[in-house]
């Protein structure tokens, strides 16, 4: 989860894969695991999305932005990963997120 915070796109993409795959894992210790630390998973994407969306359009790569918000999505649908106020919180704090962007980018156009 430290590559998620300071980590290149790139690295911050590996390690969401990774991630995806220990969930996606049939072993009861990694999905014990992973259930256990869902708080701060959310946590550390929340901080990664709001650090994605803070940028200007220049200093983003679009194929950072669609592949994180893939791999979150396939994240937040493992129900042993996440529970159900989680992927409501996830859900909230994204479109939160893509309306700011949003109204930023009007704002910029007037």
């Amino acid at each position: 989860m430290h590559v998620l915070r300071t980590g290149s796109e790139n690295e911050k993409l590996d390690a969401l894969m990774k991630i995806h795959d220990f969930a996606s894992s049939e072993a009861r210790s990694d999905k014990f695991l992973l259930k256990n630390n869902g708080t701060l998973l959310i946590q550390v994407l929340h901080c990664t999305l709001k650090e994605t969306f803070e940028l200007s359009k220049d200093d983003r790569s679009m194929r950072f932005v669609q592949g994180f918000l893939n791999i979150c999505h396939k994240l937040c649908s493992t129900k042993d990963l996440i529970h159900v106020n989680h992927l409501d919180l996830w859900k909230r704090m994204l479109i939160y997120y893509l309306l700011e962007h949003s109204q930023r980018k009007s704002k910029a156009i007037c």
